[in-house]
């Protein structure tokens, strides 16, 4: 069985190869509820998945709003 920390280069670098960027940000405790509401509303895995889909669709309604 692998190591933690293998576990996490691995998921790294297929991160890498996917073209994805690692961010840190800091986030407020309401911040905190709304991404753990989209996770479990939307059945996502992880917060990332949940931020990833927020800013999806803040772009995707910026975008109508220019149409």
């Amino acid at each position: 069985m692998s190591s933690s920390r293998e576990r996490v280069a691995q998921l790294r670098s297929r991160r890498k190869e996917q073209g994805m960027k690692q961010s840190s940000i800091w986030l407020s405790p309401e911040d905190e509820s709304a991404i753990a509401a989209i996770t479990e509303r939307a059945g996502m895995k992880s917060r990332s998945e949940a931020i990833r889909y927020a800013l999806k669709q803040v772009s995707n309604q910026e975008e109508k709003m220019q149409a």
